[in-house]
């Protein structure tokens, strides 16, 4: 199975997510889940996720700048990128 680390700022999105999505029906465990960019870059280190779901609209550093450190201190993990914002 292929890891997944789910990172939001939202409580409710991740627990969302979580309750509705068959992560093992897809082939994936939940390795970790994350508060934001600077939990998710530790969590990354720690638990090598293969995959990362993430919001790109969080505080501190939004999911495009995680994306990029993730791709580059992780190369090898993959990034989906979400988002709740319609503009």
């Amino acid at each position: 199975m292929y890891k997944i680390m789910l990172v939001d700022d939202e409580d409710e999105v991740r627990e969302g997510i979580t309750a509705t999505v068959d992560f093992a029906a897809c082939g994936f465990t939940l390795c970790a889940q994350a508060t934001g960019a600077i939990d998710a870059i530790e969590k990354a280190a720690q638990f090598q996720p293969d995959v990362v779901f993430t919001d790109v609209h969080m505080p501190y550093m939004d999911g495009m700048e995680l994306a990029n450190r993730i791709k580059t201190e992780f190369p090898a993990s993959r990034i989906l990128i979400f988002t709740g914002i319609d503009e």
